[in-house]
């Protein structure tokens, strides 16, 4: 079976890959495209952010199997927000120490459910080897050691240790924090503080040419280069060509450390997609929903404190969308009263029971749906399936959530996978939970969270930044005219892989 190469670049979209193919300026996509044996796009998890969109990735389940439901939000055990670095302002608000510990240890070794399986625990099942570069997920069977730096150490007041164990698959790089050989040797302009500690595209290109000189290529290698998605948010999706050169030039280095590039392909499946896309936010201060403003009448749990009988709602913003936690009986009723006023928020959806009720903004138009489960439905509602074989039962108005009803087929328009995406990131949460979403063009804000004014954004439900290209490329004999589907869901991407690598076993 041939080995396989991911490249997962961060806010990649079909435009910006499309604008740049067509002045031919990038060899190595231009390479990567015209040997890609599968070009198109797939759904993403909701919400469309890196933590849940990886999770998803690497265990071929929504949130509500996997537990990761965003960057930011409320774990109910501790009674606290869970902040997975969004932004340095929110980071130092919720506690940086806290934060790092969330994001170095916790993600990966107590919040990721142990229900599910990663790609890297599948393929040691079957004896094949897995390699991880910066990715933020990253679970597997083998033991790490990443090095604290002495700052976060101090800030700890020296309670942290010099190391922290992880797991992950058999090599792992996550940056200058990893401790091994191999990667000592990388250049020390790459992981500087200012450089993310070696979380940076740069630096992940140097890893993987080191580890093909030292180690050799693992079975399955996931290479994450976030640089695109910070170049996305600060100058806006419209204005990205230079980024995009940028990324070209790494792509030609990950195809440089394998020698040939042709042989490159004819030894690997190259995988490239992306997590998530971006929209552009709007230059006027009315881009920005203001939510602090909205929730003034209740009193919400600040974010470095624990929830206790004083605090009426928790709130977690992951851009454009925001999950609220009403914490007391009534408060759920009361808040969805004041978000419905506000005609920014295209979907603002909460559990009720077995259901997810879906209130539009400014029109108070509703819908409910619920999922049909295997076991005996005696609901009266009529049962309709989705494209991806997902059945529903509907009641009100279909066009809140912009779906047709053909027949007793259910068709999504501007929110892909929409039922199944708002399901798994409710029922990822054990209480009560409210998710609002903001329509394109506009972010919500909350007070130290990031502010991307003319800058691009992401997280929503909308079709903009939830559809992600994927592109399948080399070793033909296994992948053109194979025997499975491609996947038209970022949850399809672990069988696709472990069909290509397992033929299937």
């Amino acid at each position: 079976m041939p080995k396989v190469v991911m490249v997962l670049v961060d806010s990649l979209s079909e435009h910006q890959l499309q604008e740049a193919l067509s002045h031919r300026s990038v060899p190595g996509l231009q390479f990567l495209s015209e040997h890609a044996q599968y070009r198109g796009l797939m759904s993403t998890v909701y919400p469309a952010m890196t933590a849940t969109v990886d999770s998803s990735l690497l265990t071929g389940t929504y949130p509500d199997m996997h537990k990761i439901p965003g960057l930011v939000w409320y774990d109910s055990e501790q009674r606290r927000i869970i902040n997975d670095l969004n932004g340095l302002a929110c980071v130092a608000a919720t506690g940086i120490v806290q934060s790092a510990i969330d994001n170095l240890h916790a993600l990966n070794e107590r919040h990721l459910s142990t229900d599910v399986e990663t790609i890297y625990e599948a393929l040691q099942a079957h004896a094949m080897t897995g390699a991880s570069i910066n990715a933020l997920v990253h679970r597997g069977q083998a033991r790490h050691l990443l090095r604290l730096p002495g700052w976060l150490r101090w800030l700890s007041g020296w309670r942290l240790a010099k190391t922290m164990e992880v797991s992950g698959p058999e090599q792992l790089v996550l940056g200058d924090l990893t401790n091994n050989r191999w990667c000592s040797e990388l250049p020390d302009h790459l992981r500087r503080p200012w450089r993310a500690y070696g979380i940076n595209d740069g630096y992940a290109v140097a890893a993987f040419t080191q580890m093909l000189r030292t180690v050799g290529q693992a079975d399955f290698t996931m290479i994450y280069l976030p640089d695109n998605d910070h170049a996305m948010h600060r100058k806006n999706p419209a204005h990205m060509r230079d980024a995009t050169l940028q990324l070209d030039r790494h792509i030609c280095g990950l195809l440089d450390a394998c020698g040939d590039w042709r042989q490159a392909l004819e030894d690997s499946v190259w995988i490239l997609l992306s997590d998530h896309g971006q929209v552009q936010v709007a230059k006027q201060a009315v881009g920005q929903i203001d939510l602090d403003a909205m929730l003034r009448p209740f009193r919400v749990l600040p974010l470095r404190e624990r929830a206790d009988e004083r605090h009426e709602v928790a709130v977690a913003n992951n851009e454009r969308m925001a999950y609220l936690y009403p914490l007391k009986a009534g408060v759920q009723a009361r808040l969805i009263e004041v978000l419905e006023r506000e005609a920014r928020f295209d979907v603002i959806a909460a559990k009720e029971g077995q259901w997810v009720t879906v209130v539009q903004g400014g029109s108070r138009r509703r819908l409910r749906f619920a999922k049909v489960q295997k076991s005996a439905d005696e609901s009266q509602q009529p049962v309709y399936a989705d494209i991806y074989r997902q059945k529903w039962r509907l009641d009100g108005d279909e066009s809140v959530l912009d779906l047709q009803i053909i027949g007793d087929e259910l068709q999504y328009g501007d929110y892909p996978d929409a039922l199944a995406r708002l399901y798994g990131a409710l029922y990822a949460h054990e209480g009560p939970v409210i998710a609002v979403n903001a329509r394109p063009r506009y972010e919500i804000h909350c007070a130290t969270y990031p502010r991307h004014k003319n800058g691009g954004a992401h997280g929503s439900l909308h079709r903009s930044e939830s559809e992600v290209p994927l592109w399948v490329c080399g070793a033909e004999p296994h992948v053109a005219g194979a025997t499975f589907s491609f996947p038209t869901r970022i949850t399809d991407i672990k069988s696709l892989v472990l069909h290509i690598m397992c033929n299937g076993r």
